[in-house]
């Protein structure tokens, strides 16, 4: 069981980009499983029943697609509490970037972040996203506890006396 634990978590985390999608997939694996095994009552995991929850608990597609990825043969009915647990722990230690936005993103737009990130930064990362409206335009990174900010009040506050010493000698010059 241990070696399926170390090769599920990347397989996991691969199409994963936020820490907080990473939960959810936790608990959908979760609640599919326990659909399997006690709601159906059945010892094999199959895609009849695969199909049959996503039927009645209106996954989307994307979720039924990330199911679908998944060797869930490999789980049990005795043991995928524990795997799951374990699989949670082990998910701690991925390395994980915060993204502070003005609004809300798109899972696209989030998406294309995360494979930016992955290919820049580091292969396993997982973003924390947080909205803060005060940040306007841009954004403000914070890895391995260094802020990044690219906000653009971020950029006329390291330029303001520029800023202030040309509008003073613009109001002068037409005044």
């Amino acid at each position: 069981m241990i070696i399926m634990q170390k090769s599920f978590l990347p397989t996991l985390i691969e199409c994963t980009y936020t820490r907080s999608d990473l939960l959810y997939r936790f608990s959908l694996l979760k609640e599919f499983l326990e659909f399997v095994f006690f709601v159906e009552q059945k010892n094999d995991v199959t895609k009849d029943l695969l199909l049959k929850f996503a039927q009645k608990s209106g996954k989307s597609d994307e979720d039924v697609a990330f199911l679908k990825r998944i060797d869930l043969s490999v789980f049990t009915k005795d043991s995928f509490y524990s795997a799951l647990e374990t699989l949670s722990e082990e998910s701690k230690h991925i390395e994980t970037m915060s993204l502070v936005l003005p609004v809300v993103l798109s899972d696209e737009a989030l998406g294309r972040i995360g494979v930016w990130a992955r290919q820049t930064i580091k292969r396993d990362i997982l973003l924390e996203v947080d909205i803060d409206p005060t940040i306007v335009t841009g954004c403000q990174l914070v890895w391995k506890n260094i802020l990044h900010d690219f906000s653009f009040n971020h950029y006329v506050q390291k330029q303001a006396k520029e800023l202030h010493n040309r509008i003073k000698l613009s109001s002068v010059a037409n005044g």
